[in-house]
């Protein structure tokens, strides 16, 4: 039998429809749509801090919302390397497009500490990583952006 949908892992985090949640989609071969949700409202209209700190090694997830660890879970499977999908505030199954800005976005090859996220959120990426950001400046969108104004 053909395989129709195939697998191919990853995850999306984004906001839950209804109720405004946090949440992370995940997707292995162990299972699509392992959806974990932190309780509360995040759609408030106030700044917030999130991140989601996954362990492939332990199959651990953490989901933290203002710093605040909020929900510690666990998913099965594993990821296919080299294929599938990492998605940011897209809207997915259940959820609702972003409406608002995402600022200093960073993904890491080792899962973060507490402090390590306590951190980033007091002082921000830059300065607690040493990660520059990239300058839309002189970058071929924002020249067509800049053209197109005109």
């Amino acid at each position: 039998m053909a395989d129709n949908f195939p697998i191919l892992g990853g995850w999306t985090i984004h906001l839950g429809g209804e109720d405004g949640t946090f949440r992370v989609r995940i997707d292995t071969d162990g299972g699509i749509n392992q959806v974990k949700r932190v309780g509360g409202n995040v759609k408030d209209d106030k700044w917030h801090h999130g991140a989601v700190v996954l362990d492939d090694s332990k199959k651990a997830v953490s989901l933290y919302v203002d710093e605040i660890n909020k929900l510690e879970t666990t998913y099965v499977g594993n990821f296919k390397t080299g294929e599938g999908f990492l998605r940011v505030a897209a809207p997915a199954v259940g959820a609702t497009s972003l409406a608002g800005s995402i600022d200093e976005v960073a993904i890491f090859n080792q899962a973060l500490t507490v402090a390590d996220i306590a951190e980033i959120m007091k002082i921000g990426l830059e300065k607690a990583s040493g990660i520059i950001a990239v300058s839309p400046s002189g970058k071929l969108t924002t020249t067509w952006s800049s053209i197109k104004a005109q």
